[in-house]
């Protein structure tokens, strides 16, 4: 079984201040006067990952346009449909490996929260409108094939990455992928846009 390892996530380091009534807590410890709570994130990959060639790490996302779209031009199209009869490209690219480690694949996650809100099998989440007035409604983003642009690819589906390094260690590898909008509830709203799809590594 192909193992995943995680090299997009997004990493949180926060304090959260324990009230100098701890003694009330649930964490066992009865004499202390106050503390706080560590949190934080151990990452294990090895790789470079790049996104159009810009790096594409915890904090750094590049970002892709995807291709406007008119309400009356989509406004027949079923839950679910993609919309447009255009995608935005992007490449992505594994790199810089460790040489005991040789990517096969990428997998894209179902969304930064692991929420699918609406029920619908395309790539998503909650993160959207961020920073932008007004928001719009009815749709989120979905990741598809160059290949076969008239479906979004499924959760956890491994994109196979072509190999472009010389040898077996060092790897260097790539897959091209877009993305479109696709409709979520039955009326849609304008405004703008914003997600993030994060996504896996796929090991042999």
């Amino acid at each position: 079984m192909s193992a995943k390892r995680n090299v997009l996530k997004a990493s949180v380091i926060a304090l959260t201040l324990v009230s100098a009534f701890a003694n009330a807590a649930d964490d066992g410890i009865v004499s202390d006067d106050g503390g706080v709570t560590l949190l934080g994130h151990v990452y294990t990959g090895t790789c470079v990952v790049t996104t159009n060639g810009q790096d594409s790490k915890d904090t750094v996302r590049p970002e892709v346009t995807m291709p406007s779209i008119l309400i009356a031009d989509v406004k027949d199209a079923a839950i679910g449909d993609l919309l447009g009869d255009n995608f935005s490209k992007f490449n992505v690219e594994v790199s810089g490996c460790a040489d005991d480690v040789v990517p096969k694949a990428i997998a894209f996650n179902q969304g930064v929260f692991g929420v699918d809100s609406a029920g619908v099998d395309s790539y998503k989440n909650d993160f959207i409108g961020q920073g932008s007035t007004p928001v719009a409604t009815g749709v989120n983003a979905a990741i598809v094939l160059p290949s076969a642009p008239t479906a979004a690819v499924t959760f956890g589906q491994e994109l196979p990455l072509v190999k472009t390094s010389a040898g077996d260690t060092d790897f260097t590898g790539n897959v091209e992928v877009g993305a479109q909008f696709v409709k979520t509830a039955a009326t849609i709203g304008s405004g703008a846009f914003t997600s993030v799809a994060t996504f896996d590594i796929v090991y042999n």
